[in-house]
Order: structure tokens, then C-alpha cells, then sequence
């Protein structure tokens, strides 16, 4: 009886063991398999990015770009043209606590 219940026990043992692989394997495959679908997701995601890159235009170098164009002008008569405005009839009201 002793001898068939400690059968027992190492065939449950090595099932056990054998489960316990087969789960891990079975993990290991899951992670690799996340781990692929991640990096397409972003090899999609960064082709998509470079795609919109290549769409923009690109700046003009900076021989060609254009110097702005200086104008005097004399400030006087813009300031007489600017009307002049009264007080400000809108103040902040500050309200303080009243242990001030």
C-alpha cells in the first residue's frame, strides 16, 4: 500500500513538472509573440511619421531666402494718427483676506 501511494505521488509529481514546462513554453511564445506584434505596431506607427515627413515641403536654403525689406517711416506722424485714449475706466479689484 505504502509502495502504490509513493508511485502515485512521483507520477502526479512528473505531471506536475511537465504541466508547469508546458505552461512556461506556452508563456514564452505568448511574450514573443506580444513582443513582435509591438515592434510592427511601431515600425507601422514610424513609417507613417516618415511618410508625413516626406510630404512636407522642405525649408529654402538660406542663400535664396529674402531679405525683409527696411522701410523708414517717420513715428510722429503715425502717433498723431493713433487716437488717444482716456483712463482706464476697468481696474482689478483685488479683494484681500481679511486678516490684513
Amino acid at each position: 500500500m505504502l509502495e502504490e501511494r509513493r508511485h502515485m505521488r512521483l507520477a502526479a509529481k512528473e505531471l506536475r513538472i511537465q504541466q508547469q514546462q508546458k505552461k512556461a513554453a506556452e508563456r514564452k511564445e505568448a511574450q514573443i509573440v506580444r513582443a513582435a506584434e509591438k515592434q510592427l505596431r511601431q515600425d507601422k506607427q514610424l513609417s507613417k511619421t516618415r511618410a508625413v515627413r516626406s510630404k512636407k515641403v522642405p525649408a529654402p536654403p538660406l542663400d535664396v531666402v529674402e531679405e525683409p525689406e527696411v522701410v523708414d517711416v517717420d513715428v510722429a506722424s503715425i502717433v498723431d494718427e493713433v487716437p488717444a485714449s482716456g483712463p482706464a475706466t476697468r481696474t482689478r479689484n483685488i479683494r484681500l483676506p481679511y486678516y490684513y
